[in-house]
């Protein structure tokens, strides 16, 4: 990809979009510092488990010509806080922009290739996406050769965009690379549970429909308390407007992801969304 197609992008909370995160994560950033007390997990999520909502780590926020944003963040596992960090890549789109990150995926990139793959030349990359890059390719099951990605040499094998979301066989479709997907449909609130870790893959469409509405995605990760069910940390709510799509991929996690699809509060109008989440076969 040219220089030309993309610009590093300030944090959309910070330019006041509200498609992004939503500034009720900061609570849940001060109850995980604090330690104030965690709220239960709604209903149709892992049962069992309780969840705080945290302000992620961000290691960069990259946005393509056509308006897809993707974020980079550090994720961190162990209670402590110490241990490798595994590092999420969050990707949303507008209706009918490409999905970039599917075809990173497909092209076996390390979260550092596809930093690279998307960035202007010449920037510099975060050093944590430099110090997981051999983790990362060995997981994947290739060489830690550093790869030049072009998404365009791509884009013809992995055509899927965010139109996708128009229909949900059009959803199910765009996943199929996904080894041992799970998805589902639902007008209400709902989630999707990847269980071990591994390279995993997310995605929610909010349904294309005759109407504009919205619905919220969230994705989340366990966190390891030293036994039993441990805590599910879970990135600020994202709204997702009619027709669109957000996706997400870690490598090399090494406990639970969830992808929650919530209607909006006081919402008297059907929306429905599609879930899909599931491993990322290797790449040699």
């Amino acid at each position: 990809m040219s220089q030309s197609n993309v610009r590093i992008a300030p944090s959309r909370a910070r330019r006041g979009a509200p498609s992004r995160a939503l500034i009720s994560g900061l609570a849940g950033a001060l109850c995980a510092v604090t330690g104030c007390a965690v709220e239960p997990e709604p209903a149709g999520a892992a049962a069992g488990r309780r969840f705080v909502e945290r302000t992620p780590e961000i290691l960069g926020e990259l946005e393509t010509r056509d308006g897809a944003v993707l974020t980079f963040t550090a994720e961190r596992e162990r209670g402590d806080g110490g241990g490798d960090p595994v590092v999420a890549i969050t990707e949303q789109a507008p209706l009918g922009a490409p999905a970039y990150l599917d075809r990173l995926r497909d092209a076996g990139a390390t979260s550092l290739e596809a930093f690279l793959a998307l960035a202007p030349a010449g920037t510099e990359a975060p050093a944590l996406l430099r110090e997981a890059h051999a983790r990362e390719a060995a997981v994947l099951g290739r060489s830690a050769e550093l790869r030049a990605v072009s998404l365009s040499a791509v884009a013809a094998a992995t055509p899927f965009d965010s139109a996708t979301c128009d229909s949900f066989a059009a959803f199910t479709g765009s996943v199929g690379t996904w080894l041992g997907e799970l998805t589902g449909s639902s007008t209400e609130s709902h989630s999707l549970t990847y269980a071990g870790g591994g390279n995993v893959a997310a995605s929610m469409c909010n349904y294309d429909s005759n109407r504009v509405d919205y619905k919220h995605a969230q994705f989340c990760y366990e966190v390891s308390t030293g036994g039993g069910l441990g805590i599910l940390y879970c990135d600020p709510e994202i709204i997702v407007p009619d027709g669109n799509r957000v996706n997400k991929s870690w490598l090399n996690a090494t406990t639970d992801r969830v992808v929650r699809a919530e209607k909006l509060e006081n919402y008297t109008l059907t929306v429905t969304s599609f879930l899909g989440i599931g491993g990322i076969p290797p790449t040699p």
